[in-house]
């Protein structure tokens, strides 16, 4: 099969399949359905069979096991910050939540040249910190990757998704963007297949992921042949024009799964 690079192409509304009764919306239409990783203190578990480790359609309520996995078309990565108060700092109920920091704000660059000179070069992005202009609160710094892509059902229907990565999940993801450069095409033509697996952390134990081609890397890759092609490229013209877009909006889960601290440890 040929690795040939495809040019974007202007299609229609996200979608494959004979379903009617949705003609003239696009993405801005509704919002992309986050995909969360159901961790053990989520308020899912338990639900229809949920369990840690598995993935969770927070908008249809599918849900796909973690170790089989769920098998995506990526269209885009949007990566910053979130700002949180200090757990141990909120109010009883508090979620905490309060804002977003993009990569270029010069506040972050601060908050990293400081926690650099303090932790040194392997630590340093677990332990930043920044004042909120508004509040003078002191907050923590999580970095954050959202990856918006397709979900493959068996029927070969395709969802749009947005999964955010934070805490100990973004050295799983990191890999797999490495490994989506190195085959070298566009990222919406590469199938992956993200499954979870079970970790002990200090503070207990929590999930990571994995992400590799389906099928390997010639059979993940997407040609203009591939029924999938023409909604993979629909979802990112539609991203690329800022259709579709969600940030974190505080919605996290309880502490218990904020275990980084061994899984920062790396260069990056």
């Amino acid at each position: 099969m040929s690795n040939e690079i495809a040019k974007p192409v202007e299609t229609g509304l996200v979608q494959t399949g004979p379903i009617e009764g949705f003609e003239g919306l696009t993405q801005e239409d509704f919002t992309t359905p986050r995909l969360k990783l159901v961790q053990r203190t989520s308020d899912e578990v338990g639900q229809n069979g949920i369990a840690p480790g598995d993935w969770f359609n927070e908008v249809t309520h599918d849900h796909y096991p973690g170790q089989e996995g769920v098998v995506v078309v990526p269209c885009k990565i949007d990566h910053y910050y979130v700002k949180w108060i200090p757990y141990d700092e909120r109010s009883p109920g508090e979620n905490g939540f309060r804002g977003i920091v993009e990569k270029s704000d010069p506040a972050l660059k601060t908050a990293e040249a400081e926690a650099r000179a303090k932790f040194g070069n392997m630590r340093y992005k677990n332990n930043m910190f920044t004042t909120d202009a508004e509040t003078g609160e002191v907050c923590e710094l999580q970095e954050t990757y959202n990856l918006y892509a397709l979900v493959v059902e068996e029927d070969g229907f395709t969802t749009p998704v947005m999964i955010p990565f934070k805490s100990v999940m973004t050295r799983g993801f990191r890999d797999m963007v490495g490994m989506l450069l190195g085959a070298r095409r566009n990222l919406f033509q590469n199938k992956v297949r993200i499954t979870t697996a079970k970790k002990d952390f200090p503070n207990g134990p929590s999930y990571i992921v994995k992400g590799v081609f389906e099928g390997g890397k010639s059979d993940a890759f997407i040609g203009e042949e591939d029924p999938l092609f023409e909604p993979a490229v629909s979802f990112f013209n539609q991203l690329k024009e800022g259709k579709g877009l969600t940030r974190d909006d505080g919605n996290v889960e309880t502490p218990a799964q904020n275990t980084e601290a061994a899984e920062g440890d790396i260069p990056f």
